[in-house]
């Protein structure tokens, strides 16, 4: 007990004669305050007592201004790293509360459309069981090929004979020969898919059927995370790099930016899905003259498939409410409606070449398109970076 406290103690357990009492006796009415103070000896003893008081309160107070005064510079130190430990701490229980909580809960809420790790996690559960089943599992159907392969591979014997039931009618197509620059690019896929496939048989096609649902739903998954990847880990970090400072042309600049990775990949694609076909080059009389299509190549299915899961994976987003709505949210939900009702029925009723050239006439424009909308966002920062140097 220090001796503030020893001293206030004492007074308040004196007697009225000035002999100290026990402590749990107190001092209550008015009376006893009143012959308390009547008593010479009980007045000095508190004036002393007044006195050693106020001198050991200045005395405290002066070591304590010292040891703020002395100790000030490490105290700030402490306090700002702990601070930081502090929001560090809390920002890792949110991010914990938010992501890795659960899985499943992830998966019940389809957050997982919008969550990087958590798509990833469960695109390694298909991974992992594929794997399992297919060189640890001595089984001869692995459940989870349909989920990461294409389905509904057609025998080349079955091929041989709808090709001499279906006789070729029409001309022979010319493949824009006649001009160099579309004669040279279909060459150079051509090599390239020799180069990268020398064993493939030539007469390799698939059908299709339901199975190619767990495909689309696979790649659903594959292009949650890779949405969530681009525009988080890429797009947003060089808008904040290049001075976008508002919130909103963040989120644009980096939805752009998926947007031109996506098209751009999916263009060169297409001139390459499209360079196996006798309507190369919008040759338009080919799309019709050995309709329907029944078979298609790997590269076509894998291509249109693609193209289902990635407007599929935009509408789900949209229409779930995952993510903070645009200006334009209901003009967009009709378009990738439309659009997944287009690329289903031209996919059952077999207009894969009429959907492929429709695919790659609209990528490459949407490929520029968003690096004008890029360059849109960057205007005003790349002026003002100039007028300042000027």
């Amino acid at each position: 007990m220090c001796n503030r406290t020893r001293q206030q103690s004492w007074l308040v357990s004196t007697h009225r004669s000035g002999r100290p009492i026990q402590n749990d006796t107190r001092i209550s009415t008015r009376s006893e305050r009143k012959n308390f103070l009547r008593a010479p000896a009980n007045i000095a003893r508190i004036i002393n007592a007044c006195l050693r008081i106020h001198d050991t309160q200045c005395f405290e107070i002066s070591v304590q201004t010292t040891r703020i005064r002395w100790s000030h510079i490490n105290m700030s130190a402490a306090a700002v790293n702990q601070a930081a430990e502090t929001r560090a701490d809390l920002e890792k229980k949110r991010n914990g509360e938010k992501h890795a909580n659960s899985l499943f809960k992830d998966i019940v809420t389809m957050r997982w459309l919008v969550y990087p790790s958590s798509a990833a996690k469960i695109a390694l559960i298909f991974v992992l069981g594929y794997m399992m089943f297919e060189y640890a599992l001595p089984f001869s159907v692995n459940p989870f090929q349909p989920f990461l392969t294409l389905s509904y591979r057609i025998p080349e014997s079955e091929v041989v004979l709808r090709l001499a039931q279906n006789p070729i009618y029409g001309p022979a197509p010319s493949y824009s020969l006649d001009n160099p620059v579309t004669t040279a690019l279909r060459d150079f896929f051509l090599s390239t898919h020799a180069k990268l496939f020398p064993n493939e048989p030539k007469l390799l096609r698939y059908g299709k059927g339901w199975l190619d649902v767990c495909f689309m739903g696979f790649y659903i998954i594959v292009f949650s995370f890779l949405r969530q990847v681009i525009t988080g880990h890429i797009f947003k970090p060089l808008a904040a790099r290049w001075n976008l400072k508002t919130e909103n042309k963040c989120v644009r600049f980096a939805e752009q930016g998926y947007a031109l990775t996506y098209w751009g990949v999916m263009s060169i694609f297409g001139l390459y899905v499209m360079a196996f076909q006798d309507s190369w080059w919008y040759n338009l009389d080919h799309l019709w003259y050995q309709y329907p299509h029944w078979q298609m190549r790997p590269e076509l299915k894998l291509y249109y498939l693609l193209q289902a899961s990635y407007w599929l994976q935009q509408a789900f987003v949209m229409l779930l409410g995952l993510e903070r709505p645009r200006k334009d949210y209901y003009e967009l939900v009709a378009h990738h409606l439309v659009t997944l009702w287009l690329i289903g029925w031209s996919y059952f009723i077999n207009l894969s070449m009429i959907g492929t050239t429709v695919f790659v006439c609209m990528d490459i424009p949407d490929t520029w398109l968003a690096v004008r909308l890029l360059t849109c966002l960057l205007d005003f920062q790349t002026r003002h970076y100039l007028t300042n140097k000027t």
